[in-house]
């Protein structure tokens, strides 16, 4: 059966694939409009609960139309608009915190950010005070030209970030190729959003995150200039136009956050390596022929060193790495330490680390997987040499990519390897790319196939397609924002929390200090500008005891309770800690006064003055 017997001819197609598009674009704009007309009321535990069916009806009918007219449009135009469609309703999720008016986004270093881009903003702090204010001048920029209050600029700066690499993926794969098909590939596996683990790596305001999210413009202006035609001299390379622009955006990078800066440097030694070991590797002819990045990576290196090495943090940073590296080497600091804080936080909720890493990572598995066998493919010589563009491509980002293991791997030992998932996440920037390009040479490779009756394995790829695409879309799509499916709280910064600490704080004791369950007051202090004293999380024995004025030995606090920290507690972690009778009866706990409330928040005295009869007795016995 012929393509256009079974799928209707030309022209017909087209009508159904315009058809199509009309309805996943109404789709996005009904998920939009939803999604705008109910605003977040309180603090909400998961974003996903909380936006209407109708809005996530909106969003299905977009990916299910986008990704129809992807596999079976028959013009470039029609892909081109299902690319752009599955984009903007990947932006649109993301954009979710800003669209349903939350206050801001992200309850821990979140947090602090919001305080430093308010200093900025304010004239109450310096840009030098902060080694990477790139997305907080960003954030107070767009606040001064648009009005819009700076906890909701922050959640629209997190939505542009994620844009640009939803859009400079495929952009970066259209530099290299000129298949459509390569760049409708890359756009869908862009909307998968790979370098977000909520590990380590988070779609909130998280400065190593949106820097990763940047990275995609470096790598399309390095593939660009690498792909120019060389110059006679190394600077002349570099001050050509792409050449200053790729040593703009590495500088970029740098004011974003340092951390992504030194992984890209060290990538762009790795090419200048293998630029000068040619003769020894495969593929020697792609590297000889192309512009050196020696001069690049000596401008980028030159204001790192500049800008960067002011600040302390950076040596202590340094020296931790080197600490850990040490302590490895002779025993003393154990690897996988990350791996197993999180198996043992998995099995306290319930779950096993295996069910975890499912929902998680696999989509990031599977390109990992895809990734690795593409770069096997090249150096086994089994690619298409017609598409040597592209394989030059694989062949840098492939070899580039593997000289930064050992660098990632010294995170993952001793106390700097919380860190480690950050540089995971980091990685799969380049598993996105390399995995797309695999996808792009499998299709090709399958589509060019006939079983020797006529019928083109495209007819049963299609669908095949459409229903994995579909499927990896609704997991990774499921993990975008934390939520009780993967046992955490949803990052929501709501209206009431933070009216209710502005207040405390401006009405609370100098001299009393603060604590509470779940985030920590601090944090909201640094939103603030405000100085705050804190002590450690009350531990749930002394809620569950009614003791609460014996946790300080003598000394009187204030403890919050906020909306967040009980459905946290209860839900997203299933009364792990702390249960529902322990929050029920702290207002009647002796010594407990409660002197502030609204909607979310809450907050009680304590008078360690004051003992329970238990307490009293129990010292009586002593």
């Amino acid at each position: 059966m012929s393509e256009n017997d079974q799928y209707g001819s030309p022209s017909r197609r087209d009508r159904g694939t315009k058809l199509g598009l009309i309805a996943g674009f109404l789709g996005l704009a009904s998920f939009l409009w939803v999604a705008r007309i109910t605003p977040a009321r309180g603090y909400e535990l998961s974003l996903y609960a909380a936006t209407p069916v109708a809005a996530w009806a909106g969003a299905g009918v977009a990916f299910v139309a986008a990704v129809l007219v992807a596999a079976y449009g028959t013009r470039g135009r029609t892909r081109v608009g299902a690319s752009v469609l599955a984009v903007g309703t990947t932006a649109g999720i993301a954009l979710l915190p800003f669209i349903r008016s939350y206050h801001s986004y992200g309850l821990a270093d979140s947090l602090t950010h919001l305080g430093w881009t308010r200093g900025i903003a304010t004239g109450g702090m310096s840009v030098l005070e902060i080694v990477y204010p790139g997305a907080h001048v960003t954030t107070a920029t767009i606040h001064a030209l648009t009005g819009i209050a700076l906890g909701r600029a922050l959640t629209l700066v997190i939505g542009l970030f994620t844009a640009i690499f939803l859009v400079f993926v495929p952009v970066t794969v259209r530099a290299i190729t000129d298949d459509q098909a390569a760049v409708s590939i890359a756009a869908f596996s862009a909307c998968f959003l790979l370098p977000i683990t909520n590990v380590s790596t988070f779609l909130d305001f998280h400065t190593y995150s949106l820097t990763t999210f940047f990275f995609p413009v470096v790598l399309f202006l390095l593939l660009k200039y690498l792909a120019a035609e060389p110059r006679l001299t190394g600077w002349r390379n570099a001050t050509s136009a792409t050449g200053l622009l790729l040593i703009v955006s590495g500088i970029a990078l740098d004011l974003l956050h340092p951390q992504v800066a030194v992984n890209v440097l060290a990538f762009f030694a790795a090419i200048v390596a293998l630029q000068r070991l040619a003769p020894y590797l495969p593929g020697e002819s792609r590297f000889a022929r192309s512009r050196s990045v020696l001069f690049p990576l000596v401008g980028i290196s030159a204001f790192f060193g500049l800008w960067t090495l002011r600040y302390e943090v950076v040596y202590s940073m340094f020296g931790r790495l080197v600490g850990a590296a040490i302590g490895f080497v002779v025993g003393d600091a154990p690897a996988a330490k990350v791996v197993a804080n999180r198996q043992e936080s998995a099995t306290g909720v319930g779950t096993s680390l295996v069910e975890l890493f499912g929902k998680l990572f696999a989509v990031h598995a599977a390109y990992g997987l895809l990734a690795a066998g593409l770069v096997l493919a090249l150096l086994a010589g089994v690619l298409s040499s017609a598409r040597e563009d592209r394989n030059t491509a694989i062949a840098y980002v492939g070899y580039g990519g593997i000289a930064l293991v050992p660098y990632f791997l010294l995170y993952f030992v001793g106390d700097v390897s919380k860190y480690f998932f950050r540089h995971v996440g980091f990685a799969m920037v380049f598993v996105t790319f390399l995995g797309a390009l695999a996808l792009h040479a499998l299709y090709r490779y399958a589509t060019s196939m006939s079983d020797g009756t006529g019928v083109n394995v495209g007819d049963w790829l299609r669908p095949v397609a459409v229903v994995t695409v579909c499927i990896a879309l609704v997991l990774s799509v499921a993990v975008m924002f934390p939520s009780p499916y993967i046992y955490k709280r949803n990052g929501h910064v709501s209206d009431q929390s933070m009216s209710g600490y502005r207040m405390a704080f401006d009405q609370g004791g100098e001299d009393v200090a603060y604590t509470s369950v779940g985030a920590v007051p601090y944090r909201y202090g640094d939103a603030l500008r405000t100085d705050v004293q804190t002590i450690d999380q009350l531990p749930p024995r002394y809620m569950a005891a009614g003791n609460l004025t014996t946790y300080t030995n003598g000394t009187s606090y204030y403890f919050v309770v906020t909306e967040q920290a009980y459905q946290q507690q209860i839900y997203a972690k299933d009364q792990l800690r702390y249960d529902r009778s322990m929050f029920a009866t702290v207002g009647t706990s002796f010594g407990v006064n409660r002197v502030q409330t609204n909607e979310g928040f809450t907050k009680y005295y304590v008078d360690s003055g004051v003992r329970t009869p238990t307490a009293v007795n129990t010292t009586a016995r002593r």
